[in-house]
């Protein structure tokens, strides 16, 4: 422009310089003109090229060829302006050119400082774009093991399931087994006490109808006793009244006959055989009412022993009835009890199941707000790729303009050269032109800085919409950093309630392996118990089959007793001994049981503390679950809540 200027308004001294000049001045002048408005256009076309741009993008192509072309210019300028005569438009020009070139090149290092800058800055938003790529990938990792964790937890969730499935079909087995063989043991047991209770029923009927057989017979046999006693009784005193008949018949006969003394002798001897006789018969007498008597007391001491030993027999299998109906109504109740606790453990599985779909339906629904976040950042990460681009493009333009600027410098400064060189010719010529050039120059430069200062407000406000949308960018990225942040919040909270869940399960798995372990020792302490009681029944029935056997053996000493009353005796003392040891000790086993079965019901009664326990304990944990549940189902609510 200022050479065009220059071009357009000559001074009157500059016409009579032409006027003597020749056409090569007027060549040289046109010359310098079309390369001043050339070099002009190009210095337009790189400033309009280093500007940033959002959407257009230059190649360094343009500028190599403008700067070519900016450099055949000036070397056809330099060719063609080398008379003398076009010194002063050449002085003049590269005045404006040089001052050009310094303000280009000024503005071209401005402009390579704020790409510096802005590179920077975008290298800075590439790290913290890398960054949250390692974040986010840190979170799908995160994402993927709890994914594989949950998968695991329903794993185990379902195997726990099939466990107590098979052990409540193994439980169930196992009662019914139980409940047929105990009751098959009672039945035989009644059966077996039943059928001994009537033989040992009949064989003291027996014995009392025997008994009472030989006490009609030994009645007889005393009546029969009597009768001969009365008998010879009368015999006697038949004998003695004819004795004395005969005497009193006889005593004078006696008296005079010779052998009076044997007589007497004789009749002495007939009173003595008759006092032995009588002696004798008193003596059988007494010995056969004592058999009576030791008979009857024998008969009524067995007839009382067999009348305890049963009553001790329904006594007993009264007791073994009812302890055995208590058994069967505390495994009932205790089989109740476990059936029970299985669906209220089946519920709470259910429970947590459902609460595990839960979790794993908000996994999901975080998973999508992470790809989207994942999207977005995609896209941003792509935005900034081409922008980096952009910059990495026009940092080569820069570099590429600022080569340019340097081999136009150079060129300024050969021409500068040149110029000093021909100042000094012309410098006299140049006086007269300078005052009228200066006040010219003034206005052009006036113009120029004017526009120059437009064109630096136009720059400083394209600058300034960068950085607002540097900042803006900035602030995505931060948003984005803010939602991954509380991605990550979110899925540390998962990865807290998941190992929560797992500690609950672990508690729960734990609990169950202990209810487990005391059904089976309650199952093993049950079998001892029906096995001890077996053994008891067992001990009773052989104890019974020893009593029929006593008693059998009694009936063979009362029929030897018939033979000797005083074997007979010490062998009952023997026997009743014996059978009173006996029963002591069927006394102690009945004592035994019943400690045993006081144990059981104290263990059983420990047992039901035990559950009570583990149900209040269950009842804690789920007061401590339902604000992780409530957490799980609002999850916008979650922090407040939570923390």
């Amino acid at each position: 422009m200022e050479a065009a200027l220059i071009s357009h308004h000559p001074c009157p001294e500059s016409r009579r310089l032409t006027n003597r000049s020749s056409r090569t001045d007027v060549s040289a002048e046109q010359l310098w003109s079309s390369t001043c408005q050339r070099l002009l256009l190009q210095l337009q076309q790189l400033q309009s090229l280093a500007r940033p741009t959002a959407g257009n993008l230059t190649l360094p192509s343009d500028i190599q060829r403008l700067t070519s072309e900016m450099l055949d210019g000036l070397v056809q300028a330099r060719d063609g302006c080398g008379d003398s005569s076009a010194s002063k438009y050449l002085a003049l020009g590269s005045r404006d050119v040089s001052e050009s070139l310094g303000t280009a090149k000024r503005r071209c290092e401005n402009l390579n400082r704020e790409l510096v800058r802005q590179a920077q800055s975008h290298e800075e938003l590439v790290g913290g774009v890398a960054a949250v790529k390692d974040a986010n990938k840190r979170l799908l990792e995160q994402t993927q093991f709890q994914r594989d964790e949950l998968e695991t937890i329903a794993q185990q969730g379902v195997a726990d399931e099939q466990r107590l499935q098979i052990s409540a079909a193994k439980h169930a087995n196992d009662y019914s087994s139980c409940q047929t063989e105990s009751s098959r043991h009672l039945a035989a047991a009644r059966s077996m006490a039943s059928h001994r209770l009537a033989a040992a029923r009949l064989k003291a009927a027996d014995k009392l109808r025997h008994w009472r057989i030989h006490a009609q017979m030994s009645a007889q046999e005393a009546s029969s006793l009597r009768a001969e006693a009365m008998t010879l009784r009368n015999d006697v005193q038949a004998l003695q009244g004819e004795l004395k008949v005969q005497f009193d018949d006889m005593a004078p006969r006696v008296l005079s006959h010779r052998g009076f003394a044997e007589a007497s002798a004789r009749l002495s001897k007939a009173e003595q055989a008759v006092q032995a006789l009588t002696a004798s018969l008193k003596h059988e007498k007494e010995s056969r009412s004592l058999e009576n008597t030791t008979a009857s007391h024998r008969q009524g001491c067995m007839s009382s022993e067999i009348a305890i030993l049963q009553g001790r027999l329904g006594r007993d299998l009264s007791q073994l009835v009812s302890q055995s109906q208590a058994m069967e109504r505390s495994t009932l109740a205790d089989i109740e009890a476990r059936s029970e606790e299985t669906e209220m453990l089946k519920r709470r599985l259910e429970e947590e199941s459902k609460v595990h779909a839960r979790g794993k339906e908000d996994l999901a629904a975080l998973l999508d707000k992470q790809a989207e976040l994942q999207m977005k950042l995609v896209s941003t990460e792509q935005e900034l790729l081409a922008r980096q681009q952009e910059e990495v493009q026009l940092r080569c333009a820069a570099q590429q303009t600022d080569a340019t600027l340097a081999a136009a410098t150079t060129c300024g400064r050969h021409l500068q050269q040149q110029i000093e060189e021909q100042t000094e010719a012309l410098q006299l010529r140049n006086e007269a032109e300078v005052a009228w050039c200066r006040g010219v120059l003034d206005g052009s430069a006036s113009k120029e800085a004017a526009l120059r200062d437009g064109k630096a407000e136009d720059a400083r406000s394209r600058a300034q919409a960068w950085e607002l949308k540097v900042r803006e960018e900035e602030e995505v990225l931060q948003g984005l950093d803010a939602q991954n942040l509380e991605a990550a919040r979110e899925c540390e909270e998962l990865a807290r309630e998941v190992s929560d869940l797992r500690a609950q399960q672990a508690a729960v798995q734990e609990q169950r392996r202990r209810q487990e372990d005391r059904l089976a020792d309650d199952r093993r302490e049950a079998v001892l118990e029906h096995a001890k009681l077996q053994a008891a029944c067992e001990q009773l029935v052989a104890q019974i089959g020893v009593l029929e056997a006593e008693l059998q053996r009694s009936e063979e000493g009362n029929l030897q007793r018939r033979r000797a009353a005083t074997d007979a005796e010490v062998r009952t003392a023997a026997r009743t001994s014996s059978a009173d040891s006996e029963l002591n000790a069927a006394k102690a086993e009945l004592a035994d049981l019943k400690k045993r079965w006081r144990q059981a019901v104290e263990l059983r009664s420990k047992m039901l503390a035990e559950v009570g326990s583990l149900k209040q304990q269950m009842g804690k944990l789920e007061a401590q679950r339902e604000p992780w549940a409530t957490c799980i189902k609002q999850p916008g609510a979650r922090k407040h809540k939570c923390t």
